[in-house]
């Protein structure tokens, strides 16, 4: 049983989502507006009812990232009946539209979602590496070699890396099975942000040849990226080709 979406929202997300409450109080003062005074329920009933409303058994759909659930009973309808029987008709709409209101939000957020991909495309490094001058790589694996980033070169790289699969069999092999152990990201970056406005909060992993990033965000995707050149330099000089 949930009232509330199962989606994790970012800045561009949530004005959506505020827009699809601004469509339910729309349609909550039309309906107060419309009553009879006599018959009208005070103001705090009338959002409590669609509060209550709300409450629902629903259905998860996994398939979609991120995933969603969908609204089947309108539980919190058939608790305002048992509640308010014998007011039914007063507070019959509002009840109805707080189990709408859940179709309303699914509607606005996965419009936002929608806006969010267009605006901010997860196949470009940059929306989740907006700047470099400040970035620094810190060592996270005792297999990596000391090496340090060169940040002009990794400035020129963000905008012509490629997104690419990962091959997780390989990934696997090299930290489980094989018997030194060697770490295929043992670095990771500090210091950068991610596109304004977008509220992706990253971890920036970086490769052992220099020539790419796996990005994990806090909802656990993972994108990977390369570019032709190194973009690290051995500590105390020459470059790492």
């Amino acid at each position: 049983m949930e009232f509330n979406l199962n989606i994790n929202l970012y800045g561009l997300e949530t004005i959506f989502v505020l827009f699809g409450w601004g469509i339910v109080f729309f349609f909550f003062y039309r309906i107060y507006k419309k009553q009879e005074k006599e018959v009208r329920p005070k103001l705090w009933k009338g959002i409590l009812a669609i509060i209550i409303g709300l409450i629902a058994f629903t259905f998860p759909l996994t398939f979609f990232q991120p995933p969603i659930s969908i609204a089947v009973l309108p539980l919190g309808v058939l608790i305002l009946y048992a509640l308010r029987k014998g007011k039914w008709e007063t507070y019959r709409k509002y009840a109805w539209l707080g189990f709408g209101a859940n179709y309303i939000l699914l509607a606005t957020t996965l419009a936002g979602v929608l806006f969010h991909g267009i605006i901010y495309p997860k196949d470009q490094a940059s929306t989740f590496i907006r700047e470099a001058e400040n970035a620094s790589l810190h060592v996270i694996h005792p297999s990596a070699q000391k090496k340090i980033l060169n940040n002009e070169a990794f400035e020129q790289a963000l905008g012509n890396m490629k997104k690419s699969k990962i091959d997780t069999q390989r990934l696997y092999n090299s930290i489980v099975l094989e018997e030194e152990k060697v770490e295929r990201f043992p670095y990771i970056l500090a210091g950068t942000k991610s596109q304004f406005g977008s509220g992706l909060a990253t971890q920036i992993f970086v490769e052992s040849d220099g020539k790419g990033v796996l990005v994990t965000t806090d909802n656990q995707r993972q994108y990977y990226f390369r570019s032709e050149q190194s973009f690290l330099k051995i500590e105390g000089g020459g470059t790492d080709e």
